[in-house]
């Protein structure tokens, strides 16, 4: 099993979602789309009366890396940054199919929320399961703290990025001071935050009172 499809499968299960459509069904090469992204995972819309078409592109050199650093077997500085990018691309792929799925509204927003929230939910379950002592604090302030944004992106899209990643640092920081008796427990606050509206999100993280 590839990476992506891997990771679909691991986000399905984690928030318990019905499997719609496979991912690999929609990947593009980088022969059509490498010279009109700059980024090295993009998810593409084309909306149509009554159809949505989608695309997503992920470029090879990362799925290379990836293959030949298998992530699943060890988290490292060689594949880390890579597999934090097909995090996001798939993140971005399965929130969009459940939410077309129950006929819901997207927002750029919620998918580069719901991506950063991924990659921290993920890297800590997969540390833990390499038998690695996970520093949780290290890992939201290497997700959330150290980062820069590509000079390419206009205003609109670096404030949407800077709130995203502020709210998933806020979401991330709440999560990791919880001392969660199970995976189950943990598995119930995921679940009930990830369907829930946009608005009711950012009121859930910055009271805390939905926790």
């Amino acid at each position: 099993m590839d990476t992506l499809t891997r990771l679909q499968k691991v986000l399905e299960q984690l928030y318990s979602l019905p499997h719609h459509l496979d991912v690999s069904s929609f990947l593009t090469s980088a022969s059509v789309i490498r010279d009109r992204t700059p980024t090295d995972e993009t998810l593409f819309l084309y909306e149509k009366p009554g159809k949505l078409e989608v695309a997503l592109f992920i470029d090879p050199k990362v799925l290379k890396n990836l293959e030949q650093h298998d992530p699943w077997k060890e988290i490292s500085q060689t594949n880390l940054n890579d597999f934090c990018t097909a995090i996001e691309g798939i993140s971005h792929f399965v929130f969009l199919i459940h939410r077309v799925s129950q006929d819901q509204p997207v927002r750029e927003l919620e998918l580069e929320l719901q991506a950063e929230i991924d990659k921290y939910l993920l890297l800590d379950l997969l540390l833990r399961g390499q038998q690695k002592k996970v520093n949780r604090q290290g890992l939201i302030s290497r997700l959330f703290e150290r980062y820069s944004l590509l000079p390419h992106l206009n205003h609109e899209q670096n404030e949407r990025y800077r709130i995203a990643n502020r709210l998933a640092w806020q979401y991330c920081s709440f999560l990791a001071k919880q001392s969660f008796a199970s995976l189950a427990t943990l598995l119930g606050q995921i679940r009930h935050f990830y369907p829930l509206p946009l608005f009711e999100k950012i009121n859930a993280i910055q009271t805390a009172r939905s926790f």
